[in-house]
Order: C-alpha cells, then sequence, then structure tokens
C-alpha cells in the first residue's frame, strides 16, 4: 500500500471520528446549589447570661451549631424529665395531706398514747383483713381487745315478739316509700321551678323586646333572694312574685337601678308629654267638628309613642 492510501484511509478514520463526536451531547457537570442560610439558634431564655453567651460562641466554631442543636435537645429531654418529676411530686404532696388533715384530729390524742399514724394504719388494715377472712372471730377478738362481753350483751337485748318486728319492718319500708316520694317530689318541683324562672327570663312584649333586659345581669342576686323566699315561704315564686324579686334585684344594683329609674322618668315625661298634645289638639278642635273616640287621627299608644320618640331624640 502507497503512502497516498495510508493518508487516505487515515483521513477517512478522522472524519468518522469527527462525525461520531458531532453526535454526542456534551454532558456540564452539575453546579451544587449554594446550602440556604440558617437562623442562629437561641440559648433557652432560663439560661444565665454565662451560659448564653458561650451557647453563642459555639455557633461561630467550625460544627458549631451541630453542637448547639445537641445541647438544646438535651435541655429540652432534661426540662421534660424534671417537669414530670415535679407533677409527680406535687401529686404525691396531695395525698400526703389528705392523710395528714385525715390524721390531724387525733394528733393529741396520738401523742398522748405515743402511737403514730403509721402504726395506727397499720392496725386499722390489719382488722380489715381480719373481718374480711373470717368475721365472726376478728369480732370476738376485738370484743376481747376491747373489754366487751358480747354475751352479755345479747342477753341484755329486750325480747321483741314477731309480730312486732313485723311491724316495724313494715314501718320502715313504709318510711322509705314516703321519702322517696318526697325527694321525687322536690326534684319535680326543682325542675317546675327552673322552667317557669326559664321562661320568665326569655319573655318578651308585643314587639318582640325583653320585658327582663337586665336578667343575666342579676341574675346572682335573684338567687339569693329566691332562696330566701323560698326558706321564707316553703314554695318557690309565682310570676308575679318573680318579677317584685326582679325589680328588688335591679335595685340592688346602682348602674342597673339608675338605667331602670331614668328610663321610667323618661316614659313618664312621654306621658305627659303626649296627654298635653292631646288636650292642646282637644281645644283647639271646632266644637261642631267633634267626633267620637272612634274618630280620633291617633290613639293614646301612638301619642305616647311620638312623645317618647320626641323625649329620646
Amino acid at each position: 500500500m502507497s503512502s497516498q492510501d495510508d493518508q487516505a484511509s487515515l483521513d477517512q478514520d478522522l472524519a468518522a471520528a469527527f462525525d461520531d463526536a458531532e453526535g454526542v451531547e456534551a454532558t456540564e457537570e452539575p453546579v451544587a446549589e449554594p446550602e440556604p442560610e440558617l437562623e442562629p439558634l437561641e440559648p433557652p431564655h432560663m439560661w444565665g447570661k454565662e451560659y448564653k453567651d458561650t451557647f453563642n460562641e459555639w455557633g461561630n466554631l467550625e460544627n458549631g451549631r451541630a453542637y448547639q442543636e445537641a445541647m438544646t435537645k438535651l435541655y429540652g429531654e432534661t426540662q421534660a424529665h424534671v417537669t414530670k418529676k415535679e407533677q409527680e411530686a406535687a401529686a404525691y404532696r396531695r395525698e400526703v395531706d389528705q392523710w395528714n388533715s385525715m390524721f390531724q384530729p387525733y394528733a393529741n390524742e396520738f401523742r398522748m398514747r405515743g402511737i403514730t399514724p403509721h402504726a395506727v394504719t397499720n392496725q386499722m388494715l390489719g382488722y380489715y383483713q381480719a373481718l374480711q377472712s373470717d368475721p365472726a372471730q376478728a369480732i370476738q377478738r376485738l370484743a376481747k381487745e376491747h373489754g366487751v362481753d358480747l354475751e352479755k350483751m345479747v342477753q341484755e337485748q329486750p325480747y321483741i315478739p314477731p309480730e312486732v318486728a313485723a311491724m316495724q319492718k313494715q314501718l320502715e319500708q313504709m318510711q322509705a316509700a314516703q321519702q322517696q316520694r318526697e325527694q321525687y317530689a322536690a326534684q319535680a318541683e326543682q325542675h317546675q321551678a327552673l322552667q317557669r324562672i326559664e321562661t320568665f327570663a326569655k319573655a318578651t312584649d308585643a314587639s318582640g323586646q325583653p320585658l327582663r333586659p337586665h336578667f343575666d345581669q342579676v341574675i346572682d342576686q335573684m338567687t339569693g333572694l329566691i332562696q330566701a323566699f323560698k326558706y321564707q315561704h316553703g314554695s318557690v315564686p309565682n310570676d308575679d312574685q318573680l318579677q317584685t324579686i326582679y325589680e328588688n334585684a335591679c335595685k340592688l344594683d346602682e348602674d342597673i337601678s339608675a338605667q331602670v329609674a331614668a328610663k321610667a322618668e323618661a316614659e313618664e315625661a312621654a306621658r305627659k308629654s303626649a296627654e298635653a298634645k292631646k288636650a292642646k289638639s282637644a281645644a283647639k278642635r271646632p266644637q261642631g267638628k267633634q267626633t267620637g273616640h272612634g274618630g280620633e287621627s291617633k290613639s293614646l299608644k301612638e301619642d305616647l309613642s311620638a312623645a317618647w320618640d320626641e323625649q329620646v331624640a
């Protein structure tokens, strides 16, 4: 093969390699995105200044944030553990206080006899266990320890004929039934009273305005007055008596009493103004054109309403 043939073959190989290179897309190295800057960690607010400063200095160290996060997590777990123990201690203190309050009335007696609440508790638990396992023997033991002659007690009990015992039992049953009926009656009376008071509180006039607008504000005063009424009369008040109680309760509140008085004065002034206007209108009307009551242009209620509007304005 000649040198010309070699050169032609080399050119062909280079051309083919160049064509292959053109068909391959160039790949770029991925560019790493910068990590977002994190907000600095704050030390726990309960720490002192010295420890807070040290915590903040850690943030400037290499891997300092990891130290801060580890310390914050450790502090949180420690605080959770401390809080749990404090709650357990509080529950234990409440239980101890209950026991102390139970034994407090007998403290002087225990001191004089030289015994402790712990010893008394052990003794009571022993009695309880003995009564559960063998009641008869436990009772005999207790009687003997306290100098009680059970046989003598039985002999001293009076003889009760069977027919008398039956009558006593029947009487007890009748008394229990009577107490149950009285209890049901009291509950029914209370329910009825609550319904009556609720209806009284929600009552409205013809225009839909509440008749007792200050009820919610004086409910506490009314409760005391109702209880006093029931104690004195033996029954719950009716609607008229409830109205009196409501008015008295309003008088006990200075602000509400002032509002009620101002409204009453305004209504009285409106009424007088309406009557004056009506009398003036009647005086100006010619005698020959007078009509009966049914022909008046305005009713007394409308006159009062107009006068009230003028008074409010």
